[in-house]
């Protein structure tokens, strides 16, 4: 493949990174409700959102995208987009039967391996979301917020609101219409209620998005732990087909189809969502030129009540991390504090032979390292690391591709591999060595080496 075409095929893939939708099973909540009281019920009277009372329920969400070319001799490997996150709900005392959402912290991580890399946490970044509800639907107030309708791969929180039939028979159903904006559509109202900033001269686009619809099915009703619950299941689907002009002549067609199935679990007499989730797929054909090219992107999302003043509260649904994924949590957790010249927190992520041994030097000259060498010299940020190796002493060995600079030369990038072994004791994780290295004509060339045998870094003294 020429470096032109392979240019030509990755930017059609970018091209094709929106939304879709695949096939939930039977009860896919009966997992959620394991040690909780479950019994099937009589309907109740009635099953609508209602003003919300002084009762902060808090939500935590997992969800990914899967995109892959459907071709086994594709040179893209399939990339994933994970989200995890939290949401507070709670009324706002300062407009009567608004419902606000805030966003505490949320995680995400791009991949290409099975482990889940670290990727970029945030924290409080988010515009507060305004809600209001007729009793059937939540619609939100100065949005589109990002969180709500405008987070991308992720479709944002409004996909775990579905509307809720007038009946509360079995098999009722209702439509349920939603937007889901374009990734960046909610700049405008981050930068005015949240913390988002934009360069100068660089304004937010105009929201731009897609209207969906699907159908939501009341399926039967149970209690959870004496609490009435209606199950809801939601199904729906789509095509759409576009042409953008490529040159005076040629054009790139892409054509979409997409599959939509959900699942939740809304309490009757509070008016609570305890349980939401979908499965998405949407395939995709972008025909230009010289390319014909297949993607599917499966997604998947979940969220669940993990805690409430009263009534049935679930387990979260974000999976313990794995020995191996905190391996990589301790090594971002470095390579941040050297970053941003945090001392105290490279000492932390240190481990005790190497702090014994050498003291704040070594902080400082990972410092030094990082800012003479630029800020991708010990790992790039949002590049997919390889899953951590299990070394004989029990501890793990992670490869983080990197890119060191010169102050003197921010213009030129050498591409290295930067090492990080990584210990566990008492169940804290910190680092024992750190090394980089680049090849030479007589053998690799060091760069940096953080350990309790050795400090030396490239970058000059200060």
């Amino acid at each position: 493949m020429t470096p032109t075409l392979r240019a030509l095929v990755l930017a059609l893939f970018a091209l094709g990174c929106r939304r879709g939708r695949a096939s939930v099973g039977a009860e896919p909540w009966r997992p959620a409700l394991a040690g909780h009281t479950v019994r099937d019920a009589p309907a109740a009277a009635a099953l609508r959102y209602g003003a919300p009372r002084r009762c902060p329920l808090v939500y935590e969400w997992s969800a990914s995208v899967r995109m892959e070319v459907l071709s086994p001799l594709s040179p893209i490997p399939p990339q994933v987009i994970e989200s995890t996150g939290r949401v507070e709900a709670d009324v706002d005392p300062g407009a009567s039967g608004r419902l606000v959402l805030r966003v505490p912290w949320r995680q995400l991580s791009i991949g290409t391996t099975s482990t889940r890399n670290p990727g970029n946490g945030d924290v409080d970044f988010a515009a507060p979301i305004w809600l209001r509800t007729d009793g059937r639907v939540w619609s939100e107030e100065d949005g589109p917020t990002a969180t709500w309708s405008a987070y991308g791969s992720f479709h944002g929180l409004v996909r775990f609101f579905p509307a809720l039939p007038e009946s509360t028979r079995v098999g009722a159903s209702t439509p349920w219409r939603y937007r889901v904006h374009d990734d960046g559509a909610g700049l405008a109202v981050e930068m005015r209620r949240g913390h988002t900033t934009l360069p100068p001269g660089v304004s937010a686009p105009t929201p731009h998005g897609e209207d969906a619809t699907q159908t939501v099915r009341l399926a039967r009703w149970i209690s959870v732990d004496g609490e009435p619950v209606a199950a809801l299941d939601s199904t729906g689907g789509g095509s759409s087909h576009a042409q953008q002009a490529m040159g005076p002549v040629a054009a790139v067609i892409t054509d979409a189809t997409w599959r939509m199935t959900g699942a939740f679990l809304v309490a009757a007499r509070s008016g609570r969502v305890l349980l939401s989730r979908y499965d998405d797929v949407r395939d995709i054909r972008t025909q230009a030129p010289g390319t014909d090219m297949r993607q599917r992107h499966t997604t998947h999302g979940e969220m669940r009540l993990v805690s409430v003043c009263d009534g049935p509260a679930l387990s979260s649904p974000i999976a313990p991390r794995t020995p191996a994924e905190r391996a990589l949590d301790t090594a971002v957790v470095l390579r941040n504090a050297a970053v941003s010249g945090d001392r105290a927190a490279l000492l932390r992520a240190l481990s005790p032979a190497v702090r014994t041994r050498h003291g704040d030097a070594a902080a400082d000259l990972l410092i030094r390292h990082v800012r003479w060498h630029g800020s991708h010299a010990i790992g790039l940020p949002e590049i997919s690391w390889e899953a951590p190796a299990r070394m004989a002493d029990g501890g793990w060995r992670l490869t983080l591709s990197s890119a060191i600079e010169h102050a003197d030369e921010r213009d030129t990038r050498l591409t290295v591999d930067t090492t990080m072994e990584v210990d566990e004791a008492g169940g804290a994780m910190t680092v024992r060595a750190v090394t980089t290295s680049h090849p030479g004509a007589d053998g690799p060339i060091e760069v940096l080496t953080v350990s309790a045998d050795r400090l030396f870094s490239d970058a000059p003294s200060q």
